[in-house]
Order: structure tokens, then sequence, then C-alpha cells
């Protein structure tokens, strides 16, 4: 999964994520935030840059190489890196459902739409449910179902046959747990969120057969 692209000459230590090219047309994706690196590179493109300015349009920027000036070069790598993550969920809502303040026919309406997606992700984290579908993110939690006499178990045997991937934890199927390790990467760059993790097996795994995966 591409979420950023890296126009520099030296190849740097990141992650697979960072597509790291050296010509401005080899960009994959010009929607994802590009970043160039090097004054006179960016100079060489956009020769009506502004040193000052380090933003060029909404998805393009550059930094100063690090024989430019050191200091500026880490920091700003550093701060591009974590606005390439940040973008990532940009879009992404999140709806808890609350059973103490919503009312039983608002419930009703939300449970009819999660019924009524395609593709839904699940995610089982303890007590709690996360559902990703059409860029909204449902958490339920299953403890507070619990107190107000709610079956829990039926909640969750429903909500299996809704999603077209349900991830859950102390499950033994045949797929490995690697790519769920992989998420920690992610959900460390994003506030230790896990409620992320089911939209980003979405984005990793559009094309994949669905299946129950086991929680590392």
């Amino acid at each position: 999964m591409i979420i950023a692209n890296i126009i520099t000459d030296n190849k740097l230590d990141l992650s697979l994520e960072f597509n790291q090219i050296s010509n401005i047309t080899d960009i994959i994706d010009n929607s994802l935030p590009t970043l160039i690196i090097g004054w006179y590179k960016t100079k060489e493109l956009y020769p009506e840059q502004d040193i000052l300015e380090r933003k060029i349009n909404d998805n393009l920027f550059w930094i100063f190489k690090k024989s430019e000036s050191r200091d500026k070069y880490e920091s700003e790598l550093f701060d591009f890196i974590e606005l390439s993550y940040k973008n990532l969920i940009k879009d992404i809502d999140y709806v808890f459902i609350d059973p103490l303040n919503y009312s039983l026919s608002k419930i009703k309406k939300i449970l009819t739409k999660i019924k009524n997606s395609k593709d839904i992700i699940g995610y089982k984290h303890d007590q709690m449910i996360y559902l990703y579908t059409n860029k909204i993110i449902f958490g339920i939690d299953l403890k507070l179902l619990e107190f107000i006499g709610i079956n829990t178990y039926k909640i969750i045997t429903k909500l299996r046959l809704y999603t077209y991937v349900f991830i859950e934890k102390n499950i033994i199927f045949s797929e490995t747990n690697q790519i769920l390790i992989e998420y920690k990467h992610y959900i460390e760059k994003l506030n230790n969120e896990i409620k992320y993790i089911p939209y980003l097996y979405s984005l990793k795994n559009e094309n994949r057969t669905p299946s129950l995966l086991p929680v590392s």
C-alpha cells in the first residue's frame, strides 16, 4: 500500500509504503502527498517556487536536502511522514453507536445501514467491535450492551454474517497473523487508535478472498 511519493536522488531508509522515485513522471498517484527533496531539484521543476514556502500545491511539498540544511531536512522530512499517515484517515468518519444516548429508531437506522452495506470489514478487540464500510467506522461497545441487558453473543453472530471479513482474537484459521503485525506500524503512527485496523485491512486487501482472521 503506497501512502506517499518521495522524489529524491538518494534512496532513504523508509518503509515500503513510501514510493521513492527520482523523476516526477514516476509518481504513482497524484492524489497522494508528494515530497521533492532538494531545493535545486525543486527550482528546476518549479522555477517560480518561493524558497520560504514549503508547499507547492495541496498535495505537493518540498524540503532541503541534508547537505543543504541538515536540521531542516530531518525535521521537515519527519513532518511529511507524519502528514502522509494522517492523510490516510482524513476522509474517514467514526460513529460510536451509543445505546444510552441514541434513540431506538436511530440505532435501528444505523444497523440497517450496516446490514445493507457491502464489503464490511469487522474487527473485534477485547470488548469493542469496529466495522468499516464506505469511509465510516462504526464502534460498538459490547460491555455497554451487556450492561443494559443485550445478548452480545447474538450481536457478534449477526455482525459476522454482515461482514465480508471479520478479524477476531483467539480464533485459529488458515491465514497468518503477519499482515496484522504490519498494522502495528500504521496504528502507532495514528495515535494508537486501533479502530482504524478494519479500514487499513480494506486498503491492503481489496482483491483478497474474504475470511476470518486471528489477531496477533
